[in-house]
């Protein structure tokens, strides 16, 4: 069984924080090495960065060893997205948060802070250039319609596709359901909602993908000795 942790602030591409890309290498190491017959991802993350996400959850969905998501204490928004990828989620306690679908940006303006302290900003765009930076500045400047509409909105859907993909009783909701509008609920409530399968220890998961992982070793097994078998006769 391989062990992959995501904790913390998720990132595409970091040293120091878990990166959706370092993990997406390990899964793919781990997929091909012959010793390893299943993935445990031990989540622990309120989200974070939105950006690879979809290429990591093609890749989760095109591994072939099992997959089995162990959540301790939350799994919201960008960790909720990596583990509904999974052929199985599991919770700790019923007092874990799971959910948080959907997307959001967030920012602060310092500027009128500096202006205040006498620092003048300049900036000035080409004539030809006039929509530069627009809808970024129109979502500084209270006219978020644009950068909604383009950049959040696109991120949404894609987010909720995939899940869709891999949570069989989310697919099924109505599009206005709490779940796929970002609301987030306890473990118990969650396996009602399909965002989950079941509560147990930590210890109760690593027997379940210990299991998993030996059937699928026996599967291949018996796929290879079939195929030892039919390449004999003929």
């Amino acid at each position: 069984m391989a062990y992959h942790r995501i904790t913390g602030i998720i990132t595409a591409d970091s040293y120091w924080r878990f990166s959706t890309k370092q993990l997406q290498k390990d899964l793919l190491a781990a997929e091909s090495n012959d010793n390893i017959s299943a993935h445990l991802l031990h989540v622990s993350s309120g989200g974070g960065e939105a950006w690879y996400l979809d290429q990591l959850a093609a890749t989760i969905r095109q591994l072939e060893k099992p997959v089995h998501s162990f959540i301790e204490r939350v799994c919201g928004s960008a960790a909720y997205y990596i583990a509904s990828q999974s052929d199985f989620i599991s919770a700790s306690t019923d007092y874990d948060l799971v959910g948080c679908i959907g997307t959001m940006t967030s920012l602060m303006d310092l500027q009128p802070m500096f202006e205040k302290w006498g620092v003048k900003f300049i900036e000035e765009y080409a004539t030809k250039s006039d929509l530069k930076n627009k809808k970024y500045l129109d979502l500084l400047h209270g006219n978020p319609d644009q950068y909604i509409k383009e950049e959040l909105d696109p991120l949404r859907d894609k987010f909720v596709d995939d899940v869709k993909l891999c949570r069989e009783e989310i697919a099924e909701l109505p599009e206005d359901h709490p779940v796929l509008r970002g609301e987030t609920y306890y473990a118990n409530k969650s396996i009602k909602n399909g965002l989950i399968d079941v509560v147990e220890s930590f210890a109760a998961a690593i027997h379940r993908v210990h299991d998993a992982g030996t059937s699928y070793s026996t599967r291949v097994a018996n796929r290879k000795q079939a195929l030892q078998i039919f390449n004999n006769t003929i």
